[in-house]
């Protein structure tokens, strides 16, 4: 039989079946009327007819199930003759319910969930390990080593521990104690940690709070230990707790009877420290109640907002509030915008700590702001202060091809630290007089450094007599270094507010503001405290504070000496002792540190640029003759030079030019056998001939013999002295002749004559000069 396949091939379209494909396809089908379908051919028909009971069997089930029928319709007739069933039934959804009923288990036993508490079984174990795992709910389990009872929670064992009623029935073990107040009380801190000052929070232990609190405590009292009765605390610095002991100021009293107890003062106030010296002493007000501590420098951190009462909005006017707060003297802290009206006064120096920014319109409309971090940690500030300084520099380097460089003063004012020693050993090493040599080296023309220091005098001395001396001398650089001798006598404030009257003088006065005259202001070289009342570093530290201000709110450039070499004292002979026979109170800078001192100045005012490099080399740069004396530097330049350029010879030109502007050069050649050397000389734009420099000794007769030179040939090319040559007509010369050439070394003068040798007697002769001949002219003979 075909396949189904093969049978639709047969009808494909265009095909033509035949007969016998025909019979094939009508084979393919099963028919009713003459066909059975084998039951192999019907997908697991066997299988399924194998699973249906038998005939017999389903006889057999249809007579048991008719006898139980029977069965069960005689019992319910009895039952319906007897009256009912004997109880009443339970309503299934009742069971395991609240108000229902408890089943039954598998084992025909109420389940323990549907029971209060029970115990099942009670099991005895040799030991903990020896509990079965798991356990089982309901039951007890003794261990018999030491008689505990467990029982299972579903996960692990729990001991049963019976409840004794009260904590009285409980005793007290080895290790864990009662609880008592005596015990807590004399418990030990064991543990406890002191470096925590923080507040108290929550979440600290007892010993964590008591910690922070004793830390707390530390922190605001530092009682010195010492001291005897009567005696009363005193400041060392600013620094909270850095106290002494003293003596209590006698009431009333003056003079030693009183030591510590000055003049003045109102009613309340009391009395404040201004150093470490006993009875060195002034009166202030003394604080408000709770108002949080004195007006004087305590070392506390203040606020502008919190203690002087500023908005901090910026635009509110703070101005009053921070200038209060700046004349205190404290450190401030703080964050914002606080806008001043005008410019703030903090002439003391007070350091302003945090975010904080002080602004003040400006003329354009916008804010400026005036305080700065640009100047807290720097030696040096203010450089741009010398600008007035420096324009003369540039002009005077700018005319120095044409004119005399215009003066310009120096001027160093100061005490004896300044003005050094003028005779002696010492002298050469005069701050002057180094940064003379200083400049001279570096060929700035017309600086003139004029010390007028003054040994042993003060400030206060300055300003009645020697700053009137100083203004005097037309100073276009004024360098300030006053106020060693003062240390004795004042304070570091009193000091700044002579430095202060001083300054505004300066620069109230028309023709000495910043743009008439430059200031370097200058702090203390450091010392040692000696007998004399010089003071060190507490002096200085707190006046270097004040006097930075002051460079600012006068415009000075600010050098801080003292900072630059600190320890100066302690370097090798830096500093010399005032007395041999007291040598470690050490004042005056020796030589090396006056060194340092000047370097250190003139680096301020000169900056590399103002400084001339003695020599320059123009290489091929191949300079005409004619450019103007402001081309050639002061000092020695190098340039290569051609005949083109108008030059005597191709050569190497040398020129040595002085701060006077005059000028030497000197032009020999490159190459030949014979080297040839011209010099001249020029001052003002105006130069002097060339000259030829001659060479070794020069032979005054050169005998050339029959040479017959060209009569074209130029004076310079004939050598100096006299020369012996034969001249031929075919060469240029009138006639056939002896010929003698006569020629200076001077600028290449020269004279020829040429005498017949044949024929009549005849003599022509001609003069000359470098590169050029006059006519001949013959000579009459007689």
């Amino acid at each position: 039989m075909a396949t189904r396949d093969a049978l639709k091939n047969f009808f494909l379209r265009g095909a033509k079946p035949t007969a016998g494909q025909f019979a094939s396809l009508i084979d393919s089908f099963w028919h009713k009327d003459e066909d059975s379908i084998p039951v192999s051919k019907i997908t697991n028909l066997s299988n399924t007819l194998a699973g249906k009971a038998a005939t017999e069997d389903l006889q057999t089930e249809a007579t048991t199930r008719a006898a139980a029928d029977e069965d069960l319709q005689l019992q319910i007739n009895e039952l319906a003759e007897s009256g009912g069933i004997g109880y009443t039934a339970e309503n299934v959804a009742n069971k395991n319910v609240a108000n229902g009923y408890a089943g039954l288990d598998e084992t025909g036993k109420v389940s323990a969930d549907q029971l209060p508490s029970y115990v099942d079984d009670v099991l005895e174990f040799a030991n903990f390990a020896a509990l079965p795992s798991p356990g089982e709910a309901g039951k007890i389990y003794i261990t018999i080593d030491n008689n505990n009872e467990y029982r299972w929670s579903g996960s692990t064992y729990i001991q049963i521990v019976a409840s004794p009623g009260t904590t009285d029935a409980v005793p007290e073990g080895a290790t864990n104690k009662y609880f008592t107040v005596t015990r807590v009380l004399n418990s030990i801190l064991t543990g406890i940690g002191f470096g925590t000052s923080t507040a108290v929070a929550a979440t600290d232990s007892v010993l964590q709070a008591l910690g922070k609190l004793q830390a707390q405590i530390t922190a605001l009292f530092k009682i010195p230990v010492g001291g005897t009765a009567g005696q009363i605390l005193a400041k060392n610095s600013n620094t909270d707790g850095d106290v002494h002991w003293i003596n209590a100021p006698v009431d009333g009293a003056q003079g030693p009877a009183g030591v510590g107890v000055p003049n003045g003062g109102a009613a309340g106030q009391i009395l404040a420290k201004n150093s470490a010296t006993d009875g060195d002493t002034h009166w202030i007000n003394a604080p408000s109640g709770g108002g949080g501590g004195s007006s004087e420098p305590s070392g506390q951190i203040k606020s502008f907002r919190v203690d002087y009462g500023a908005v901090g909005d910026g635009v509110s006017d703070d101005l009053t509030a921070i200038n209060n707060a700046l004349l205190s003297e404290n450190v401030i802290e703080d964050s914002g915008d606080f806008f001043v009206s005008a410019a703030y006064d903090n002439k003391y120096g007070t350091p302003i700590n945090g975010n904080v920014r002080i602004l003040k319109n400006n003329a354009n409309g916008g804010k400026q702001q005036l305080n700065s971090y640009a100047d807290k940690f720097q030696h040096v500030f203010g450089t741009e202060y010398l600008s007035y300084f420096h324009k003369k520099l540039i002009a005077n380097r700018a005319s120095a091809a044409t004119t005399a460089p215009t003066p310009i003063n120096v001027v160093l004012t100061g005490d004896s630290t300044t003005f050094g020693d003028i005779s002696g050993e010492e002298a050469n090493y005069n701050i002057g007089i180094v940064m003379t040599d200083l400049a001279s080296r570096d060929l700035i023309p017309a600086i003139n450094f004029l010390n007028h220091g003054q040994g042993g005098k003060t400030t206060q001395d300055w300003l009645d007599t020697y700053l009137a001396a100083d203004l005097a001398a037309n100073p276009d650089v004024l360098v300030i270094r006053w106020g060693i001798n003062d240390t004795a006598g004042i304070t570091p404030r009193q000091l700044i507010d002579k430095i202060d009257t001083g300054l505004s003088t300066i620069r109230g006065n028309a023709n000495y503001t910043k743009e008439k005259l430059s200031i370097v202001l200058c702090s203390m070289s450091t010392t040692t405290d000696d007998n004399l009342g010089h003071k060190g570093e507490i002096f200085n530290e707190e006046y270097n504070k004040g006097l930075r201000t002051l460079a600012r709110k006068y415009a000075c450039c600010y050098m801080d000496v003292y900072a630059m070499w600190q320890d100066a004292r302690n370097g090798q002979d830096y500093i010399s002792a005032y007395d041999a026979g007291r040598p470690n109170e050490l004042i005056h800078p020796a030589k090396s540190f006056k060194v340092l001192i000047a370097c250190a100045t003139y680096d301020i005012l000169f900056p590399k640029y103002y400084r001339n490099s003695p020599l320059r080399d123009g290489g091929f740069s191949a300079p005409t003759m004619s450019k103007p004396f402001s081309y050639y530097p002061i000092g020695i330049s190098y340039d290569f030079v051609t005949t083109d350029g108008g030059w005597p010879i191709n050569g190497s030109l040398v020129s040595h030019k002085s701060s006077l502007t005059s000028i030497q050069q000197t032009l020999m050649n490159i190459g030949g056998a014979d080297p040839i050397m011209y010099v001249r000389s020029g001052y003002a734009n105006s130069w002097s001939t060339w000259k030829i420099v001659p060479f070794g000794v020069v032979n005054p007769l050169t005998n050339r013999g029959f040479n017959n030179p060209a009569a074209s040939t130029l004076p310079n090319s004939y050598p100096d002295g006299i020369t012996y040559d034969f001249g031929l007509t075919d060469n240029g010369f009138p006639i056939n002749g002896f010929l003698i050439t006569n020629k200076t070394g001077l600028n290449g003068f020269a004279k020829q004559e040429i005498s017949s040798y044949d024929g009549g007697a005849a003599m022509y002769i001609r003069g000359g000069y470098a590169n050029a001949w006059q006519a001949w002219k013959q000579v009459t003979l007689v």
